[in-house]
């Protein structure tokens, strides 16, 4: 599919966004909207299920406007068998991204079962000094593999739960950080290095692992700032945009200025709500509470760039299972009223 022509400018002015410069931000207004929206699909949802499914998301992403896509590069997907390296789905991507004008954010993170302690899942953080070498070491050859065609990565998704990374510890991750971010600028000097986007949960809040991630000296091992400003759906029920992670983005900003760190940009590389399911809301509710806390975000982090997520429900309406129904376009690919309003405000 050819990029709309009203897209154009969107990749050049993005260079300017990502720098986190003062000079940065003195220019988000003339920045596209389409240059600070993204979208999020889990490599499971896009790569895994044939290039025809891959590039009909893709060509949805590029229908609405998005100028980025995030998804994963598992290490343990790529060399599952110690030393036999699968880059095919991933090639595949990275392919089909450029064909398409869409700048990739990939997810470095897991551990092949190789590579970390017997009996422990795939969400296993590295905790040992061979473990963080061996991650540093793949994060640098992904970083060599697709140097000139990816610029961002980020380490590791929501390390600050245990859904994604076993006994969640931000001294274990800031020493992961040390380890990885000069082995991906080794790789290509023009990498830019997200911290792993945190999420709201209950074991380490997002405020309290930033603070913890600066005072381990984990500062000058991201260019991005990264969370995932997810509402509380009660709040969104009752027409009030500010809560969940969202509400407590503001103050992780908070964090970074009061360690010197307010030129450095803060991104939400994961931003949806459930239109179905458990403790969820209406397409009507869903569409209202997202566009509304788009526009907060953006007051708040104007040179930001936000990833919805994600593009499309895994099943059709009818599982209690909320997870499913993250989507702006329903299973069967129609749009929900949040897609089109979505996409009226990027194209405008």
């Amino acid at each position: 599919m050819t990029r709309r022509r009203v897209l154009t400018g969107a990749v050049a002015a993005v260079a300017a966004l990502t720098l986190g410069s003062g000079a940065a931000r003195a220019t988000h207004t003339t920045t596209s909207r389409a240059a600070r929206i993204g979208v999020s699909i889990g490599a499971a949802d896009l790569m895994y299920r044939g290039a025809a499914w891959r590039d009909a998301r893709l060509d949805e992403a590029v229908h609405l406007g998005a100028n980025w896509l995030r998804t994963d590069a598992n290490w343990a997907w790529i060399e599952g068998t110690r030393g036999t390296w699968s880059w095919a789905e991933l090639d595949g991507l990275v392919d089909a991204c450029a064909a398409r004008h869409l700048r990739p954010l990939l997810v470095l993170g897991t551990l092949p079962t190789w590579a970390r302690p017997a009996e422990t899942p795939e969400t296993h953080g590295p905790t040992t000094q061979n473990q963080r070498d061996g991650f540093a070491a793949f994060c640098n050859r992904v970083a060599t593999r697709y140097r000139g065609r990816v610029v961002h990565y980020e380490v590791w998704n929501e390390p600050n739960l245990p859904q994604f990374w076993s006994n969640p510890n931000t001294s274990s991750y800031a020493t992961l950080l040390k380890a990885a971010y000069p082995r991906i600028k080794a790789a290509d000097p023009n990498a830019r290095v997200l911290a792993g986007g945190v999420g709201w949960g209950s074991t380490i809040n997002t405020v309290t692992w930033y603070r913890d991630l600066y005072a381990q000296g984990g500062k000058p091992y991201f260019d991005i700032a990264n969370t995932h400003p997810y509402q509380d759906p009660y709040w969104s029920r009752q027409g009030a945009w500010d809560s969940g992670e969202l509400y407590y983005a503001a103050q992780i900003r908070q964090v970074m200025n009061q360690n010197g760190d307010g030129a450095t940009p803060l991104w939400g590389s994961e931003f949806g709500a459930p239109s179905s399911g458990d403790n969820s809301l209406t397409e009507d509710q869903h569409a209202r509470s997202l566009v509304g806390g788009r526009d907060l975000w953006f007051a708040r982090e104007p040179d930001s760039v936000l990833f919805l997520y994600t593009m499309r429900d895994r099943t059709p309406y009818g599982s209690a299972e909320r997870e499913n129904y993250f989507g702006l376009t329903r299973a069967d690919s129609t749009p929900k009223p949040v897609h089109d309003q979505m996409r009226s405000w990027i194209l405008a």
